[in-house]
């Protein structure tokens, strides 16, 4: 990015990244919770800062498991990659973040999928 003509190091400010999670205070509450316990869960330090966080989680779906359908795969794995990385502060958001992600295909877009993953 420098070749680009990018000067600073540090991060720029982008959505979905919120600025009132990393406060002195917080990072300095994290900090003495780590130092007085090591093995401190990161669902424990979120609790007590209070800010929700989401896990990527790997668990071993065949692909025909019987909870997940096979165009679920296509639909779950787009979704992630746009969430991926952003950082929520309530459940509220994470839940207005993947409406925003649905609301930008037409009905068109799924019947069409589904029409072509009904024609494998």
């Amino acid at each position: 990015e420098f070749e680009r003509g990018r000067s600073s190091v540090f991060n720029e400010e982008r959505p979905g990244c919120s600025a009132d999670v990393v406060t002195e205070e917080i990072v300095e509450k994290v900090h003495d919770m780590i130092l007085a316990n090591r093995l401190t869960k990161v669902r424990e330090v979120a609790e007590a800062v209070d800010v929700s966080y989401l896990v990527r989680r790997y668990e071993s779906h065949s692909p025909y498991s019987l909870d997940l359908a096979l165009c679920d795969f296509f639909l779950f794995s787009n979704l992630e990659k746009c969430l991926g990385g952003k950082r929520f502060t309530l459940n509220e958001e994470v839940i207005a973040e993947t409406e925003a992600y649905f609301a930008e295909f037409d009905k068109s877009y799924f019947s069409k999928r589904l029409k072509k993953w009904q024609g494998r």
